[in-house]
């Protein structure tokens, strides 16, 4: 039998089988309806019979189909390989997990990023930054900031304690100090597990401020151990 008189509906009943089910309602369309009786159908209706004989999969074999499956394969077989590649188990994450906490360790105290916020976030890394540093006379700074590098010392019952003693510096821009603060505030949380993200939220009063420009400095220290560092934005009371 030539390609040409392979029939159509065998040909679209075979393309949805491995094309896949969603498939099958729109292959099946070109075989009419059981009721009309064709020359089409009645060669579907013989198929049927050589597929309930094991006839058909014989002559399907015959139109290339192994090579097509051999190549599915695999296919199959590298996506396989693909997901047992990039899978991994807990003990393998908390490994890499251990990794990260020694090099935490070795990082100097210091701070990722630093900003002045519209309004107090919700979380780590849940913040509005403001759009100006120009703030109103008696309008609070209310500033954000992640560090990184801190340690954490034994709270007893299982917790851990982390967080920071502040001080803080108002400076001209010239670096000229104009008023600070020591022990500003104290910011510290405990937790059963070592916690990498602890955001600072810090709300500075410069009521009576006369107009004009500024840099605030804040220092922070460890509570566990003798790590320090500084930060430094500068803003502007408006007239």
């Amino acid at each position: 039998m030539s390609e040409r008189e392979f029939p159509i509906c065998l040909r679209n009943r075979f393309y949805a089988h491995f094309a896949g089910r969603a498939n099958a309602d729109a292959a099946n369309l070109s075989c009419p309806p059981p009721g009309e009786f064709s020359r089409r159908c009645g060669r579907c209706r013989y198929y049927r019979l050589m597929g309930r004989a094991g006839l058909l999969g014989r002559y399907v074999g015959q139109r290339g189909v192994k090579p097509m499956m051999r190549a599915m394969l695999a296919v199959l077989g590298i996506l396989l390989g693909v997901a047992a590649v990039s899978a991994q188990s807990l003990q393998e994450i908390d490994r890499r997990y251990a990794a990260v906490l020694e090099a935490w360790e070795k990082t100097p105290l210091t701070v990722r990023r630093a900003l002045f916020v519209s309004d107090h976030p919700h979380g780590f890394g849940l913040y509005q930054e403001r759009a100006s540093n120009v703030f109103k006379p008696g309008e609070a700074l209310v500033t954000y900031a992640e560090p990184v590098g801190y340690g954490a010392k034994d709270a007893g019952n299982g917790l851990l304690e982390f967080g920071f003693a502040v001080d803080f510096l108002i400076k001209s821009p010239d670096g000229q100090i104009l008023t600070g603060q020591q022990d500003f505030a104290r910011l510290a949380q405990q937790s059963h597990v070592r916690n990498l993200e602890f955001m600072l939220l810090l709300t500075l009063n410069v009521t009576g401020a006369p107009s004009g420009d500024y840099v605030v400095e804040y220092k922070l220290r460890d509570i566990s151990g003798d790590k320090t560092t500084s930060f430094e934005l500068p803003f502007k009371i408006a007239s």
